[in-house]
């Protein structure tokens, strides 16, 4: 967590997804947030390095977003990281600071 000059607030969150095998893929991760005070075009989300690129409000976490992996979907038996940043300026530029 980073706090801005302006008393905004940067977060970034890392995960890592282990699929069953024999599970449905993972195409989708539902990630909430601690408030409604986000905007979607500061959220920023990869995996293993790969940037995904569709982003949305969560239908299922009521402060939360929907993360769809697209081509980066984790197949049973695969494990893969992913990393999450929110914040003012677009987070992207939060990461290795700190």
């Amino acid at each position: 967590m980073w706090i801005g000059p302006d008393g905004s607030v940067a977060l970034e969150y890392w995960f890592t997804f282990t699929c069953d095998p024999g599970a449905h893929p993972i195409d989708v991760v539902d990630v909430g947030l601690p408030t409604d005070d986000y905007r979607i075009s500061d959220i920023r989300a990869d995996v293993d390095g790969q940037p995904i690129s569709f982003i949305e409000d969560s239908e299922y976490v009521t402060y939360g977003v929907a993360v769809w992996l697209g081509d980066a979907t984790i197949a049973p038996g695969e494990t893969r990281h992913g990393a999450r940043r929110r914040g003012p300026g677009g987070g992207d530029a939060l990461r290795g600071q700190r």
